[in-house]
């Protein structure tokens, strides 16, 4: 079998290689282009990006130091309430123990008097007793 190719074959051929050369090259191009441009986007995405964590560790830190301030004076506000509670207390404790030591000093010499007024009354019979 022989194949004749003809100067039409042959130059649709030489017109379709280097259409598809050119369309290699031009998407080549295009790519390229693109993939520099993607870059470039990127770098810039990054640095708006490592900029923000700045400026949001910025705030995270200064929002630390507002926190622990109020801590610190919601801290000693509390100590003081406390102090001042603890305080109140003892002075009650104090009054009511006062008066406890009052009720009890008397409640004593109540006792007292009872037990002397019962030995008196004892006195007597007791004596008769041992002196039989």
């Amino acid at each position: 079998m022989v194949i004749t190719v003809s100067l039409d074959n042959w130059v649709s051929l030489i017109v379709m290689v280097t259409a598809l050369a050119g369309a290699y090259a031009a998407l080549h191009r295009d790519l390229k282009r693109e993939t520099g441009f993607l870059r470039t986007e990127l770098k810039q995405d990054m640095t708006e990006l490592k900029r923000d964590m700045v400026e949001v560790r910025t705030e995270l830190k200064q929002d630390m130091t507002e926190l622990r301030t109020e801590l610190k004076q919601d801290m000693t506000e509390l100590r003081t309430e406390l102090k001042q509670d603890l305080t109140e207390v003892r002075a009650e404790l104090r009054s009511d123990l006062a008066g406890v030591r009052v009720d009890l000093k008397a409640d004593i010499a109540r006792l007292d008097d009872r037990i002397y007024g019962l030995a008196a009354g004892m006195r007597p019979p007791w004596e008769q007793r041992h002196a039989d």
